[in-house]
């Protein structure tokens, strides 16, 4: 991590706070809340945020047994169910053409949802998501620090990504990205990148393993309710402050530079120790009370570190 100058951030749930709000329902040919239950419904059973904040806004109960059958989530596009006798398509746009179903353009702010009924356009629903508190000041923190390349990769609209790449001054955002897109995307930022220098890809560890595994670096937040975040990341953040990632840094930077500093004494006072033995001007009993003590000082040295 101390060599890292180059940082990838996964958008939702890292950069943003991952709950979503409804900001605007927009149906075509049926109410708002037939739309928001038809998206509810065919979400019910999904964990993605998204679908809590439809569960919530419609007010439905749990559906009966044998009303949502041959659900799917298809990655990067959203959800298909098989809904009371019908079809129903809860997704992007890139879903909604998959299956040749017209969709209308949003224009308004925000992520959008389309919802389809029976190869019928239902209308879509708008979302929003904040900013992490201090997400800012994180990332100018890193580059003083020496990272000099931040990416943002995210599968959501241009639209949306867009503007907080630039608020967050991002020198790339790759927008719109399958879940192999992201790590297509961090190869090639591998390749890339200089011999001395590494690339660490902060995500979640449940939606971005993949990436997380590719990068030299792998820092998963919000690891405490994972079950995969042991085998996937090789940084844990329990919680989902990112004001903790710059202070990460700094401490895996003084600790690079303390193990170099230990190395340069120990193997010094060995040498030292040796050469001096050689020549018979120092005893075998004091050399090894100075090995003992080059020993006692890079223990204390190495102390410096728990300060952070």
């Amino acid at each position: 991590l101390s060599k890292a100058d180059t940082m990838v951030f996964d958008k939702t749930g890292t950069i943003t706070e991952g709950r979503f709000n409804i900001t605007d329902v927009v149906p075509v040919g049926v109410s708002e809340q037939k739309l928001l239950s038809a998206a509810a419904t065919a979400e019910y059973f999904s964990p993605h945020p998204i679908a809590r904040a439809l569960r919530e806004a419609s007010g439905i109960k749990r559906p009966a047994k044998g009303v949502v059958m041959e659900l799917e989530e298809i990655p990067g596009r959203g959800i298909s169910a098989f809904v009371n006798g019908k079809d129903v398509y809860v997704g992007n746009a890139s879903l909604l053409e998959e299956h040749g179903i017209g969709y209308s353009v949003p224009d308004r702010a925000g992520s959008a949802i389309h919802v389809a009924v029976g190869n019928c356009y239902w209308g879509y629903i708008i979302f929003s998501d904040k900013l992490r508190d201090g997400a800012f000041d994180a990332l100018e923190s890193l580059r003083r620090l020496g990272v000099r390349n931040m990416v943002l990769l995210t599968g959501d609209v241009r639209s949306v990504s867009r503007p907080i790449a630039s608020s967050l001054n991002f020198d790339m955002v790759k927008a719109e990205l399958p879940p192999d897109g992201k790590v297509s995307a961090v190869e090639y930022l591998m390749a890339t990148k200089g011999d001395n220098s590494s690339l660490a890809f902060v995500g979640d560890s449940d939606n971005d393993s993949a990436a997380l595994t590719r990068a030299d670096v792998g820092i998963a937040f919000g690891a405490l309710n994972s079950d995969t975040a042991l085998d996937d990341a090789d940084i844990l953040f329990m919680g989902e402050d990112i004001r903790r990632l710059p202070l990460t840094m700094e401490l895996s930077c003084l600790s690079a530079r303390v193990i170099l500093q230990n190395i340069a004494v120990i193997v010094s006072i060995k040498l030292l120790c040796l050469l001096l033995g050689v020549f018979g001007v120092l005893p075998v009993t004091a050399a090894a009370f100075a090995e003992a003590a080059a020993l006692i000082a890079a223990m204390l040295n190495a102390l410096r570190t728990f300060k952070h």
